[in-house]
């Protein structure tokens, strides 16, 4: 068992290579996590048209992917999702999508759920073909993929970001395997862990920043161990922490600076377009905008009422003149609304 670190964006492209190199490829199993090992994280709609947005490692991570299946080699997505057949689909429609450079390398069938062990201490785990789901039980589900080969002798390279999956599947997935009468299957299994820290800290960064807070960073106290058998001293991972709390606070003032610009931009395009189109207001429209200024019109005074201009006298006059007095006679009933006439 070995547990070998890599980085930078071209690393896994690398480590499948040289698995290729030294050995049979009839005989070599390559198993992948997901997110953040074959992805490059969070994808947005149109970056599927740059592999480097939506796999990480871009078109040398692709490139080894398909040397490695033309070659005979079996390849495999263990998945940290929840152990149900929608976590499967999930990935499913991620490589009909954005990731749709990794499907050809990865074949599908119906999606199950099973329980893989003994009824009562059996794990959970959910498979559609090449991909599984396994929940944070990536162990049992190599044990379970290394079970269906029928096999001596297999060669396993297991490839995650996350330090805990990598530590876990390296020195656990042996005493799944003997558990299983399947100790003899295996004779060679290589956990790499692939560190992203130099591809979000770099100074070029290729990956979205993780958060120290996630239960998925690698940096929590109870990890020290876990990576110390990768390479990282107590030391160093202090120093990476003081870099990943450096590095968030710069990128969030950065956005917000860019947030405040792009709302200030956008306030002085919305000053522009009200000045230009006052600019284009006729000489009628402004005599309307100033008319409704001043308010409404008072209502006219009544007759004799001494506010009454001179000049409107003869108007109210004329509006104010009473009614005629309604005929008499035998016709003069009075005639209800509608036309009839009471009786």
């Amino acid at each position: 068992m070995e547990l070998p670190r890599i980085s930078g964006s071209d690393a896994l492209a690398t480590a499948v290579s040289a698995a290729l190199e030294s050995g049979p490829a009839s005989r070599t199993l390559l198993v992948f996590d997901f997110d953040r090992t074959l992805t490059n994280g969070i994808s947005r709609p149109g970056d599927e048209t740059e592999t480097a947005k939506v796999v990480r490692g871009g078109e040398a991570t692709v490139a080894a992917l398909r040397r490695a299946h033309d070659a005979g080699a079996r390849l495999y997505v263990i998945t940290a999702r929840r152990p149900v057949r929608l976590s499967v689909e999930q990935l499913f429609a991620s490589m009909d999508n954005a990731q749709s450079a990794l499907s050809p390398f990865f074949p599908r069938g119906d999606c199950v759920e099973f329980q893989f062990g003994s009824e009562h201490s059996g794990v959970p785990l959910a498979r559609g073909g090449s991909v599984y789901a396994s929940g944070y039980e990536k162990a049992a589900a190599l044990a379970h993929i290394v079970s269906e080969q029928k096999q001596e002798g297999l060669r396993v390279f297991f490839f995650d970001d996350s330090v805990v999956n990598s530590y876990v599947v390296g020195t656990s997935t042996a005493q799944h395997l003997a558990e299983r009468g399947l100790a003899s299957a295996v004779a060679e299994l290589t956990s790499y862990w692939w560190d992203s820290y130099e591809e979000e800290i770099g100074s070029s960064p290729t990956m979205e920043l993780s958060s120290l807070e996630s239960t998925d960073s690698n940096y929590w106290d109870y990890m020290q161990h876990m990576l110390l058998a990768y390479g990282v001293t107590s030391s160093e991972r202090e120093a990476r922490i003081a870099a990943y709390h450096a590095a968030g606070h710069l990128r969030h003032g950065l956005q917000r600076g860019q947030e405040e610009r792009g709302a200030g931009a956008e306030l002085a395009s919305v000053k522009a377009a009200s000045k230009a189109s006052r600019a284009k207001m006729s000489g009628l429209a402004e005599a309307i905008g100033q008319r409704f200024a001043r308010g409404p019109r008072r209502f006219p005074p009544a007759p004799g009422d001494a506010r009454a201009p001179a000049e409107g006298a003869f108007l109210l006059s004329k509006l104010r003149r009473p009614l005629p007095p309604p005929p008499t006679g035998p016709s003069s009933s009075p005639v209800a609304t509608g036309g009839w006439q009471a009786k």
